[in-house]
């Protein structure tokens, strides 16, 4: 992250891969993900983990059932009408969506949108968040300090 982020280093894959979006496709829920230079793979087992969905109650339940074809994770619910998806929101989650480079994919909590909405993957700065995302559990929130405690690196808010 340091050399990527800090030092600006360019041939490294350094950021985690993260969702584009979420929407409903008739029982399917679509995650498309930006996988920022890299592709996504499973760590373990045949099916992606460690996504709940929650709808207009606010209850959160595990998916019935997750894929993973490309850069894109497919999940069915039991929640009648969904409203919200979430993937390792937990002090310790168990997931194993990584990237190819070894990433895990990001934290998050993001609100369904109504169909997909055309979004094109784009160099980002360290703090930017995609359209639609509630929030993301990421190092670097506040900043990085260097070995004397002075603020080195200061995220966009």
């Amino acid at each position: 992250l340091a050399r990527g982020a800090v030092y600006g280093e360019k041939d490294l894959v350094h950021l985690s891969p993260r969702p584009l979006q979420a929407f409903k496709r008739g029982a399917t829920l679509v995650i498309p993900f930006d996988a920022r230079g890299s592709s996504l793979k499973l760590s373990s087992g045949t099916a992606p983990t460690g996504f709940q969905v929650a709808g207009a109650d606010g209850k959160w339940n595990w998916a019935s059932t997750a894929s993973l074809k490309g850069d894109t994770v497919f999940l069915t619910t039991s929640v009648a009408a969904p409203t919200q998806v979430r993937h390792a929101w937990a002090n310790q989650p168990i997931m194993n969506l990584w990237s190819a480079a070894g990433l895990p994919a990001t934290p998050f909590q993001i609100a369904l949108a109504s169909g997909p909405v055309a979004v094109e993957p784009r160099p980002e700065a360290f703090s930017s968040r995609p359209a639609g995302v509630v929030g993301f559990l990421r190092l670097g929130e506040t900043g990085a300090h260097d070995l004397l405690g002075r603020r080195s690196f200061v995220p966009d808010r």
